[in-house]
């Protein structure tokens, strides 16, 4: 074991040199079989042992056994209690979720005091195999369908080469002791109904089906490593910022079988959105929109479009004759001579004589309506929207230059005709725009 152990952790490059390892050792089978292990190994370690408080005296007892082997292998040794039900109550979370989160802090803890560089738990292979099977109960996408990793930032789990009965039989073939821990048998937890009750179903019927669960594992992990790679280049050249949000171009998806698990990869880190909704956006008509308490997702002509949800409240400056910037909108004014001006994409000119103080910047409304330059007749600010064919984000995010109800510019798009330059003008008001704030692309 101790020849597989090693390559497993150079495999995975799971301890670098001189790091110190902070082992988490419950005092049963598998925690033990891995501080057993590591000591001969001649790691750097310490044990940590966390008392819960869950089972009376049998909780004790277990402490006081993980102290005596951490004695016996000369290690240094931590243990903490915790009132698991207080906080399970106060928090509103489940036994087994609020005895991790206790777990974790003071392992945290632990680190930072005492300089450790990595956690070390004891998963093994079928606690890997358990996991895939309550993830396929959930209908989990692929990356959970991996089971548990060998790493995850600073925790490590080098037992996953081992099944539970190479353990016991470790421990035997030793004469090693270890506890056992009366709540394993408890089918009210879902984890322990699939070992204790599923698992074994499904081996009277196919005496092979944990290898066949554990090649699974690897499988879904190689599959991932591709999907991953085919997320990046897509990201790439496909996904990108836009102003006040993001845009991930889908004409990629035609012939793509796995797009659904590629768009997860690229819009995990704006959910969780009902993932089904998001998928149904590549053929719902443009505008609809699937959104959680931050993000919203829109179907678009170009894709989908990311954004923060905002208030969407017509918000309004005053600009007046001697203000140059509105900053936070990316807009700056400026009055010149006539002769000393040249027509740019990027800026708005007026005719200076035909304004009056002050000016307004708002959004956008329903009813708006211009004349747009070299046009005769008026047109309403939305249907000039429309024939562009603005995204949603984009016509959110568009806004009027004013006086009192005149609209005299799309800002980003198109004066009003009734404040062009003419032959008559001498002073531009130019309005100047930061093309990071009012791309249209």
């Amino acid at each position: 074991m101790l020849s597989r152990l090693q390559k497993f952790i150079q495999k995975h490059k799971l301890v670098g040199s001189n790091e110190r390892l902070l082992l988490a050792v419950s005092g049963g089978k598998d925690s033990v079989a891995m501080a057993l292990l590591f000591s001969s190994l001649k790691y750097d370690f310490a044990i940590a042992h966390c008392n819960f408080k869950l089972r009376g005296e049998e909780s004790d007892q277990d402490e006081i056994f993980v102290k005596e082997l951490a004695h016996n292998l000369n290690v240094p040794f931590y243990s903490s209690n915790f009132d698991t039900r207080k906080y399970t109550t106060e928090f509103k979370v489940s036994i087994q979720m609020g005895a991790r989160d206790l777990r974790y802090q003071w392992f945290d803890q632990l680190m930072q005091e005492n300089n450790f560089d990595k956690i070390v738990t004891a998963h093994h292979q079928d606690d890997s195999i358990e996991t895939l099977l309550i993830k396929k109960s959930r209908k989990a996408s692929l990356e959970g369908l991996r089971g548990i990793l060998p790493i995850n930032g600073n925790i490590i789990r080098p037992l996953l080469c081992f099944s539970s009965k190479e353990i016991i039989d470790f421990l035997k073939e030793n004469n090693y002791s270890f506890r056992e821990d009366s709540s394993n048998t408890s089918l009210n937890y879902q984890r322990n109904y699939i070992r204790n009750v599923s698992l074994v179903d499904l081996e009277q019927k196919d005496s092979t089906i944990r290898q066949k669960l554990a090649q699974e594992i690897v499988s879904n992990q190689e599959k991932f490593e591709l999907l991953k790679t085919e997320a990046n280049n897509i990201i790439k050249g496909s996904f990108y910022s836009i102003p006040f949000g993001y845009r991930l171009e889908t004409s990629w998806i035609k012939g793509q079988e796995n797009h659904q698990e590629i768009i997860y990869q690229i819009l995990k880190d704006f959910g969780p959105f009902n993932w089904k909704d998001i998928f149904s956006l590549l053929k719902a008509e443009n505008g609809k929109l699937v959104s959680n308490h931050i993000y919203r997702v829109v179907k678009e002509r170009k894709g989908l479009e990311i954004s923060k949800i905002k208030d969407l409240n017509f918000n309004s400056f005053k600009v007046g004759v001697e203000d140059s910037e509105l900053a936070h909108i990316g807009l700056k004014f400026e009055k010149a001579a006539i002769q000393d001006c040249i027509f740019k994409d990027d800026e708005h000119l007026l005719d200076y004589s035909k304004l009056s103080f002050p000016l307004e910047i708002r959004k956008w409304k329903k009813g708006d309506v211009f004349q747009p330059f070299g046009m005769k007749g008026t047109k309403k600010v939305s249907d000039f929207l429309i024939d562009l064919k603005c995204s949603t984000l984009q016509k959110e995010n568009t806004w009027l230059l004013c006086r009192e109800n005149k609209v005299l510019a799309i800002i980003g798009h198109r004066i009003d005709e009734h404040y062009k330059i003419d032959k008559k003008t001498k002073f531009a008001y130019k309005i100047l725009i930061n093309e990071k704030y009012w791309s249209n692309g």
